[in-house]
């Protein structure tokens, strides 16, 4: 049994006979004749039970109690007394915790054995208990700590998430969360800004749903990459706004790790690239238009010069008909009209910015005038035109550019009486 039991007696036959029957049931046994030599053989060893008498030379048995209590709580003991000393018995079981006690002469020698068997049993479960209590109040320890550091781990989580969500938030550009399956987990308030979504109707559905047709196998492909880890920049296509009308975007991709590494989806930034499509466009049309300028200011001077002759045989023609006659009134509307296509080619110099505009004194009174003149005669008869200008006025501008006003808003006036005639 390896079980250590320590009989105390000042009887020798006692000791002897007790010893006798404790070792024949395998019990480890150790005597000593009184308490002072009990407790320094305890001292030395190890026990388990002590069987001792009550009333003993040197050191009795409840102070020998008191003492090994002092140097092991969990030895159990059994008094053994004569009649006489029943309190003191008592006083040991109720101040010493001494488990249960036995009267001399010991006539039942199996009572003996049941009562050593019970405190053995007792001491087994004491020890028990308590180091299963032990172990308990470690755990509790340790769950509490766990439980602390995943408490901090859970606020500085939330703390984090909530940092990445007011960046994630303040960025101008949309940017778009998902999983490995390209489902939706999250966009800022950029991406329901400018295409009108709102992230609930949006979860978990797949990020196709935003693409026209002809764009998803460019974003099958970027998500293929992503997959393998793999990052890519500056993709443009199309995305669809709640109204299914398409944008232009930009899109930059990257993969969307967990804090140990392993992919599990993907960020997608994206940005709106209309105001820059529409610059891109007004450019491509200003370098057009700087091109028909170049083009057009080489033709002017040519048609400049052969304008030139035109009016200078003109001249001539004049000095050769009689005054007054049908001949000098029609050379001298060429001349006019000459010169007035002398105006229009510095307007195409100055379009061409190879001329600046002239601007000058000019009434306005004459230049309608002219102008109505020149399109009396080329307007149906259905269109009456009224005459009724009164101011003298001058103003600072282009006369050719006058001119010009008052031809382009007489003619739209003509145009949309063409079919009923009317009065301009």
């Amino acid at each position: 049994m390896n079980q250590h039991i320590l009989i105390v007696d000042d009887e020798p036959d006692i000791l002897t006979s007790l010893a006798a029957v404790l070792s024949a049931e395998g019990y480890q046994v150790s005597c000593a004749p009184d308490g002072k030599a009990a407790l320094n053989l305890f001292r030395s060893g190890h026990f388990d039970l002590i069987v001792t008498d009550v009333r003993m030379p040197e050191m009795d048995g409840v102070r020998l109690l008191r003492e090994v209590r002092r140097l092991d709580q969990y030895v159990e003991a059994i008094i053994i007394t004569g009649h006489a000393s029943i309190d003191n018995v008592v006083a040991a079981m109720r101040n010493e915790g001494a488990f249960d006690y036995l009267c001399k002469p010991l006539e039942e020698i199996d009572d003996l054995l049941i009562r050593v068997a019970q405190a053995l049993e007792k001491r087994r479960l004491r020890i028990e208990r308590d180091l299963k209590t032990d172990q308990l109040e470690k755990m509790n320890a340790k769950l509490k700590r766990e439980v602390k550091e995943r408490q901090k781990a859970v606020a500085a989580l939330l703390e984090s998430e909530e940092k990445y969500r007011s960046i994630m938030e303040a960025n101008p550009d949309p940017v778009v969360v998902c999983d490995r399956e390209n489902k939706v987990i999250y966009f800022n308030s950029s991406f329901s800004r400018i295409f009108g979504w709102i992230l609930p109707e949006c979860l978990g559905k797949n990020v196709e749903m935003f693409i026209p047709a002809k764009n998803r196998p460019a974003v099958r492909e970027m998500a293929a990459k992503l997959r393998k880890g793999e990052s890519f920049f500056i993709i443009k296509i199309d995305h669809y706004n709640r109204q299914g009308a398409a944008i232009p975007v930009s899109i930059n991709g990257t993969p969307y790790k967990d804090p140990a590494g392993n992919l599990i989806g993907s960020v997608f930034n994206l940005r709106d690239v209309r105001e820059r499509v529409s610059l891109e466009t007004r450019l491509q049309q200003a370098q057009k238009m700087e091109a028909i300028g170049t083009l057009a200011g080489g033709i002017a001077h040519d048609f400049n010069n052969i304008l030139c002759a035109m009016i200078g045989y003109t001249d001539l023609a004049l000095m050769k008909v009689d005054r007054g006659s049908f001949i000098e009134s029609d050379l001298k509307e060429v001349i006019v009209a000459g010169k007035r296509a002398g105006d229009l080619i510095k307007q195409i110099l100055t379009f061409s910015r190879q001329s600046e505009q002239e601007q000058r004194p000019v009434q306005v009174k004459l230049i309608a005038k002219e102008a109505l003149k020149l399109l009396g005669s080329t307007l149906p008869s259905t269109i009456e035109i009224h005459n009724n200008i009164q101011s003298n006025a001058l103003v600072m501008a282009d006369p050719t550019q006058i001119h010009q006003i008052f031809m382009n808003l007489c003619t739209n006036a003509a145009h949309a009486m063409q079919e009923k005639g009317g009065i301009l």
